[in-house]
């Protein structure tokens, strides 16, 4: 998935077990998500950020975020956050 920087990328856990995202490099982690549990992760910071499911190594995926930053603020995650942003669904 391309984005943009500040962009906030949901993940949605559609099935019938517990599900883990998590980033390669350690960037982020969303515990254990449940059946309809999401997590929302903002990317702050320009770059590749290769992800797994560490419940389901076969689950992968890539967030490649391009542009400036024009302030400071850290990325940022969340578990079972509101609305916005781009959607993954597991």
């Amino acid at each position: 998935m391309n984005v943009t920087v500040g962009t906030k990328v949901m993940w949605i856990n559609k099935a019938n077990v517990t599900q883990k995202v998590t980033s390669d490099s350690c960037v982020f982690d969303s515990g254990n998500l449940t059946n309809g549990m999401s997590y929302n992760y903002t990317f702050n910071q320009s770059g590749s950020y290769p992800y797994h499911s560490s419940e389901d190594p076969s689950m992968t995926g890539i967030i490649v975020v391009s542009g400036s930053n024009n302030n400071s603020s850290n990325s940022s995650g969340s578990s079972n956050g509101g609305s916005g942003g781009s959607g993954i669904k597991y």
